[in-house]
């Protein structure tokens, strides 16, 4: 089983997205391995290469892990193990990484394209009198060709 993370996060390739996915559900502790290589290439192949929707697969992954132990204490030493905190913390990064998926990743609706917005666009659509006439616009006095700006 191969765990790497060479610590260059991105989305140009599959050790990259690999990188992005670990630094987002922070398994880069060479000491503490949470998920090996292969199975974020899974998790990878089940969304389509998205990170976000990765993330989110792998963090719920590892709370389903931590949700099958029980919290343990030992009275004389004084040690603790409270797999019910991590669980917890992983089904809530899992949403945050749900969340983050549909605002940037690869099947999200993204940020709105303002385009075809050039000066000469809208004088164009303008004076086209072919065009049906807008019910409202944002700027009724640049609508009707009045000069907003007088010298």
């Amino acid at each position: 089983m191969a765990w790497t993370y060479a610590g260059t996060p991105g989305t140009t390739s599959d050790a990259t997205r690999r990188d992005a996915v670990r630094l987002l559900v922070g398994d880069t502790d060479t000491t503490d391995q949470q998920l090996q290589d292969s199975e974020i290439s899974f998790f990878l192949s089940q969304s389509s290469i998205d990170v976000y929707l990765s993330a989110s697969i792998a963090a719920s992954t590892l709370a389903a892990k931590y949700g099958r132990l029980v919290d343990t204490v030992l009275d004389h030493s004084n040690i603790r193990a409270s797999y019910s905190q991590r669980q917890k913390n992983y089904s809530e990064l899992s949403r945050q990484m749900e969340r983050k998926a549909a605002k940037f990743g690869t099947k999200s609706l993204g940020l709105p394209d303002a385009g075809g917005i050039s000066i000469s666009e809208v004088s164009s659509v303008r004076s086209d009198t072919d065009r049906v006439t807008a019910m409202f616009a944002v700027d009724e006095l640049a609508r009707d060709n009045v000069d907003v700006n007088p010298v």
